[in-house]
C-alpha cells in the first residue's frame, strides 16, 4: 500500500467515525442503507411528461469534492428546465460504503432523478458489491423522449474480460425501442480505453457506431479535463473530474435527436453549443 493510498484511508476512517450522524462506524462496512436505487429513479423518470425538447445534466468524477458536488446540485436546483441528472461513474474514491452514501446525500438533495454508471474507483475493495446492492445493474436501459439512453459498465481495469458486455450493448442498440436515436453513458473513454496495448476497445465502439449510426452523443467521465470530442464521427462528451475542474452540462435533446450543450461552471453556463 503506497502511503498516499494509507493517507486516504486513515482520512475516510476518521471522517466515517467522527462526523455526526455519519452513518456508518467503519470504512469496512458493505451495506448500504439504501437498495436499488437506479430502479427507484427511473420509475420517477417514465412518470414524467417529457417535453420536446427536453434538457437533462451530465456530470462525473466528483469523488473526493463534496463541496463541488453539493455546489452542483444547487446550481442544477436553481433551474426549472432539467428533466433529469446522469453521473458517469467514480461516485467514490475508495469503493467504501460511506462514500457512496456521502454522494448519495448530495445527489438526493436534487428536484430531479438521478442514474448513474459505476466507475473504476466505485469496484475498488468491495465496491462492486456495495454499487449493485445501492444502485443495481451495472447495464441497463431506457427510452424517454424519443431517446434510448443506454447505461454500461466499461470498466475494464476492474472487470477485465467481463466489461463492456459486448453482446448486451449491440443488442441494445439494434432494437432502439421505437426513439429516434440513441445516448450512451459510461465511465471509460471509448477512444482510449485502459484495456491495454493490444485491446481492441477503441475499434470495438468504432464498429459499433459505424453499425449503427443512429447514436447522437456518448457521454463519459474517467480523464481528468473536460472536452469534447467525437469517435468515428459520434459526439464524444468527457464531462472531467471535479478535483481537477468544476463543471457540469446541460444537454438539450430536440425530436429525439438534435442535440446542444451548454458547459457550466460556478460562473453560469455559457450558450448552448450545437452538436454537428
Amino acid at each position: 500500500m503506497s502511503s498516499m493510498t494509507f493517507m486516504r484511508w486513515a482520512l475516510v476512517l476518521a471522517a466515517s467515525t467522527a462526523a455526526a450522524g455519519c452513518p456508518t462506524p467503519t470504512p469496512f462496512e458493505t451495506k448500504p442503507s439504501e437498495e436499488d436505487l437506479t430502479a427507484e429513479n427511473l420509475e420517477r423518470i417514465q412518470t414524467l411528461e417529457v417535453p420536446n425538447p427536453f434538457k437533462f445534466v451530465a456530470l462525473g468524477d466528483t469523488h473526493d469534492d463534496y463541496t463541488a458536488l453539493s455546489s452542483a446540485v444547487a446550481a442544477i436546483n436553481a433551474r426549472d428546465d432539467v428533466e433529469f441528472v446522469v453521473a458517469a461513474g467514480d461516485l467514490t474514491d475508495l469503493g467504501l460504503v460511506s462514500e457512496f452514501e456521502w454522494t448519495h446525500d448530495e445527489l438526493a438533495r436534487l428536484d430531479v432523478p438521478y442514474l448513474t454508471v459505476i466507475g473504476n474507483h466505485d469496484a475498488l475493495n468491495n465496491g462492486a458489491r456495495i454499487y449493485r446492492d445501492l444502485y443495481g445493474p451495472l447495464d441497463y436501459s431506457f427510452a424517454v423522449g424519443g431517446v434510448k439512453f443506454i447505461f454500461f459498465n466499461s470498466n475494464t481495469l476492474e472487470f477485465d474480460g467481463e466489461a463492456p458486455s459486448r453482446p448486451w450493448l449491440e443488442q441494445q442498440l439494434a432494437d432502439l425501442q421505437g426513439a429516434n436515436s440513441a445516448i450512451w453513458v459510461t465511465h471509460q473513454e471509448i477512444a482510449h480505453p485502459d484495456d491495454g496495448v493490444d485491446g481492441d476497445g477503441a475499434a470495438f465502439y468504432g464498429r459499433l457506431l459505424d453499425k449503427y449510426p443512429a447514436t447522437s452523443l456518448v457521454i463519459h467521465g474517467h480523464r481528468l479535463p473536460h472536452d469534447f470530442t467525437s469517435h468515428h464521427g459520434t459526439p464524444v462528451l468527457q464531462c472531467g473530474t471535479f478535483q481537477v475542474v468544476f463543471t457540469y452540462n446541460v444537454i438539450t435533446v430536440r425530436d429525439g435527436a438534435a442535440i446542444e450543450i451548454e458547459f457550466c461552471d460556478l460562473d453560469g453556463c455559457a450558450p448552448p453549443v450545437a452538436v454537428p
